[in-house]
């Protein structure tokens, strides 16, 4: 594993100027399933930001295998909130379980606005990532699975919010994939989920796009938003 997942609580989360707690939520693609070692293609960019930038990024990992924007409560989304403050949020769902049960996308949608809602309330960056490639998402699940991520990001900008980030790594996958004349297969552990070389290369856009969008400098919030919360003498606090 990269590093280790970091469960801070209440007031022992403790932050100065070179260390942000990051949260991502997503299903079980987020989670890393079918890597070795469950290191995501999230997990991999974000440990990379921390070997290669001035700031250690602390990962909580709420992923949910099985899981979907729709089936994550407002009331739980919020506990999360309460209970590590993340100076950024990451939600990276794969959509192939919504796909699989035809889900709405207006119902994706609902549901992906509320969690932007809360975490800029909480005074959160929040960066919407789109899901590496699949078997599934390049055959039989491929037009909903472009529904989704189309709604995603227009919910995302819908907030008109210098601190919500669209990150698209389907289609930088994509193009990576025909730019280089690869096949999916290449990077399938199964149908559903990358193996760990789809992590790895996903992982290794991700940072790319996070470098291109915030150099090396840390991931903060350019303005207040509802209950902002702000680094001072090293400690994280309500303002």
């Amino acid at each position: 594993m990269l590093y280790s997942n970091v469960t801070p609580t209440g007031s022992d989360i403790r932050y100065n100027e070179t260390s942000e707690t990051v949260m991502v939520v997503g299903g079980s693609i987020a989670h890393g399933w079918e890597d070795p070692n469950n290191d995501s293609y999230i997990r991999r960019a974000f440990q990379s930001l921390t070997e290669s930038t001035n700031t250690t990024y602390n990962y909580v990992d709420r992923t949910q295998v099985g899981g979907s924007p729709t089936s994550v409560s407002p009331q739980q989304f919020q506990k999360w909130l309460n209970q590590y403050h993340p100076n950024v949020v990451v939600l990276s769902w794969g959509f192939l379980n919504d796909a699989d049960k035809k889900t709405s996308s207006d119902k994706i949608g609902t549901a992906i606005s509320r969690e932007i809602s809360a975490a800029l309330t909480e005074g959160s960056v929040v960066l919407v990532v789109s899901p590496p490639v699949t078997e599934a998402s390049e055959s039989r699940l491929k037009s909903l699975t472009d529904a989704y991520v189309a709604k995603e990001f227009s919910v995302a900008k819908s907030f008109h919010s210098k601190n919500v980030y669209e990150l698209d790594v389907l289609n930088r996958m994509r193009a990576y994939l025909a730019a280089h004349d690869q096949s999916v297969d290449l990077y399938a552990a199964n149908s559903w989920h990358p193996n760990q070389a789809g992590h790895i290369l996903a992982g290794e856009l991700l940072y790319n796009d996070l470098i291109e969008t915030f150099g090396q400098s840390p991931i903060l919030a350019k303005h207040h938003i509802g209950q902002r919360n702000s680094t001072v003498s090293g400690t994280k606090q309500s303002s």
